[in-house]
This record gives structure tokens, sequence and C-alpha cells, in this order.
């Protein structure tokens, strides 16, 4: 039978995670993966929605960290730190620390999202809560079969494969990761002082066209002992020019970031080269973008 109150699909945290549905961030070590996701569960607990980055949670959210990679403590810290820094709100962060793969700890992973009624799991790090060989099929079914039977909004954290840099680069280890999410986010970022720029770009998706890239600030605040008081977190001037392999992605996240430019401008801040840059500007030329 046809559904008479069809409604195209919804997001819930807008434009990352598509509700009810996987979504996966990937990123080298050190990119700011783990600041900027608990970032968006902080907004989504608290449902703020004037977050840089034009990122609007569609509340009320429980979120929920299944954690294969930290500790619990290591996650308070983190939170308490973007708490300082965003606001100062007092907020508890529901979370699991988890050993065996996803598939293995699938029951009592469902009992603690029912007993705290989460809507929202974050599974970091793919790697661990897939387990087996994660350059064959496999495994990468079974951990996707898992994860819908969880019935409800994942947002899984990954590394980036071989490759970087290049237009290999993607989520390490099967084609079948990128393939069984429906949306996919690069993540990157360059390094200077006590500021992280943090570029998140668009990889795939299935509802949509693929959404604008994104550019975030980290800010590290410090004491008179160089100890990390608050992470502060504000929209970026421009993208981290490493933050796509492909040519395209560079010079549309840069010219959104900076405006108009010369071919010059375009070739000393991205690496690309005059021959290939000017190919590509020739090619959206002539299809009119």
């Amino acid at each position: 039978d046809t559904c008479q109150d069809v409604q195209s699909p919804q997001y819930l945290i807008y434009p990352f995670i598509p509700k009810d549905q996987p979504t996966i961030f990937y990123g080298d070590s050190g990119t700011g993966k783990s600041y900027l996701v608990l970032y968006l569960a902080m907004a989504a607990i608290i449902n703020k929605s004037d977050c840089p980055g034009n990122i609007r949670p569609q509340g009320p959210i429980t979120p929920l960290i299944l954690d294969w990679e930290t500790s619990r403590d290591e996650v308070a810290w983190r939170l308490h730190l973007l708490t300082n820094g965003n606001g100062n709100v007092d907020l508890h962060l529901k979370y699991r620390r988890c050993a065996m793969p996803l598939v293995d700890d699938l029951e009592q992973i469902q009992e603690c999202i029912r007993d705290i009624k989460a809507n929202f799991i974050i599974l970091d790090s793919l790697a661990l809560a897939c387990g087996g060989d994660l350059n064959s099929a496999e495994p990468v079914i079974k951990f996707y079969a898992a994860v819908r039977k969880l019935k409800t909004t994942c947002l899984i954290v990954a590394h980036i494969g071989k490759g970087i840099g290049s237009s290999g680069a993607g989520v390490y280890g099967s084609a079948f990761f990128k393939h069984y999410a429906r949306s996919v986010w690069e993540i990157n970022s360059n390094w200077q002082d006590n500021v992280t720029n943090i570029g998140i770009v668009h990889k795939k998706v299935n509802n949509s066209s693929l959404h604008t890239p994104v550019s975030l600030k980290l800010i590290f605040n410090k004491d008179e002992n160089d100890k990390i008081q608050e992470v502060r977190i504000e929209p970026g001037l421009e993208l981290p020019v490493t933050v796509s392999s492909k040519n395209p992605d560079k010079i549309k996240g840069l010219l959104k970031a900076k405006g108009a430019l010369t071919v010059k401008e375009i070739q000393l801040l991205t690496g690309i080269s005059l021959e290939s840059l000017e190919a590509t500007l020739s090619g959206w030329e002539r299809r009119g973008n």
C-alpha cells in the first residue's frame, strides 16, 4: 500500500546526521574528530539551534557514547573543556565502555539503549566496533546488520585509509563501509599555535545533494601554566586546503571561504598545478557553473 503521509528524509542534527540512519565521520588521527563529535552531542543535549557551522539539532535528543578507544574519564574531561568554552552548560553525557565488536555485544548494547532511551548513538571507533579483517566484506556486512538492529540514529567515527592526500583516500578498509553508510563526511585540519582549523567535507549521501563544506575553529585556551582550560568552537575563516583529495572540492571550498580570487591566488593557496587548475575552471565555464 502507498503511504499517504510521506515525508522527506529527516535530520537529527542538520546538516550532518540524517535521522535513523548510519553516518560516518572519517579522518586522520589528530584532526579534531573526537572534539567535533562531542560538540555535536553537547549541542544535541541542550538543543542548541545557533551553533557555528549552521548546525541545527532537531531535539529532544539523548546521545549515548559507545567507546572502544578511550575511557570515561577522558571523554568527561574533553566534554568539560567544551562546556567551559561554549556557554558553561552543566550536562551529563551517557557513556558505555566497549571491548567486544558490536556484533558480539549487541544484546547488552540494545538493553542499554532501551534503559536510557537513547536516540543518537556515537560509535568510536569503527575498526574496533567492527572487528575482523576490515578489508573483507563479511565483517562489514555483519557490522551494518548489527547497526540496523539498534533501530536508531548512529554516528560512526572512522580513520582514513591509505593514500592520504590522493584520490585513493577514504574510510579505512572495505569500500562497503562507505556503500552502506547513508552519509559520509571527511574531516581534516590544520594546526597553528593553539588554533585548529577543521574542514568538514561531504563525500557521500543517498537522499539529497552533497552539502556545502563546513569550516570550524577549535581554540584551545590555556592558563599561565600552559594547561588547557577550555576548548571553544567558532566558525572557521577557511577550509584547510588538505581537507579533500579532489581538486574541485578544494577550489569550491576555498572560493566559498574567501570569495572571488584570481587564478594565481587559487594556485598559491591550494597547491594545485596551473594546468590542472585551468582545466577545472575551463570545465566549469563550459557547463555554466
